[in-house]
């Protein structure tokens, strides 16, 4: 009996410790999978894969360029009209901020998409209203990557090519902001570093 009750015991903590490393091995999973299992996935069910792209080699435009070359249709558009939430209060090298009362800081629901490229408000300069940004710069690089899509249907070879947002497989810029937010907004720390990824080497995530 007690032979029997210990092989229950281990077999029991046997399994304890499978589950233990399946979760651990699921919380550090890349952000990157995340996104191969969210827009590259509704890629491949749009019928396109890894064909989005017609073949052409992706390029997309930083914050800092667009906040250069925003244009005036764009300028005083509101983030939380694209995104349908508002951005994160904290300045780029900051991590998620919280109030006194533990809710999350936010950044008010007038702010633009200008503004918050630009890092500035009424009250501040460009480069001065640094809590727009969002933690890891997470706020500017969302409006970087809708900007990207937007304006990315163009010819292979330009210095933006990003023509995610053309049916293929999102029928509009919105549509893809709002995947890209139910992505990316819970965790935006760590999806800011896919963000950046994906501008800087956009080629690496081209064919997930």
């Amino acid at each position: 009996m007690d032979k029997l009750s210990s092989n229950v015991k281990t077999q029991s903590r046997r399994r304890f410790v499978k589950k233990a490393a399946v979760g651990a091995s699921l919380v550090a999973l890349p952000v990157r999978s995340v996104w191969a299992n969210g827009i590259t996935n509704s890629i491949v069910a749009s019928g396109h894969g890894s064909d989005w792209a017609n073949g052409g080699t992706l390029s997309l435009l930083t914050p800092d360029d667009w906040a250069n070359q925003i244009g005036t249709n764009d300028a005083n558009t509101t983030f939380v009209s694209i995104f349908g939430e508002n951005g994160y209060s904290a300045s780029s090298h900051e991590g998620i901020r919280y109030h006194n009362n533990g809710a999350i800081k936010k950044i008010g629901r007038d702010r633009t998409l200008s503004e918050i490229l630009q890092l500035r408000n009424n009250n501040h300069t460009a480069g001065n209203a640094t809590w727009l940004a969002g933690p890891n710069d997470y706020n500017r690089l969302l409006v970087a990557m809708f900007l990207n899509a937007k304006y990315g249907n163009t010819a292979p070879g330009s210095s933006l090519h990003y023509p995610v947002a053309n049916g293929r497989p999102f029928a509009t810029p919105e549509a893809y902001a709002t995947q890209l937010v139910a992505l990316t907004y819970s965790s935006p720390v760590d999806s800011a570093t896919t963000l950046k990824g994906i501008i800087d080497n956009p080629a690496n995530y081209q064919s997930l």
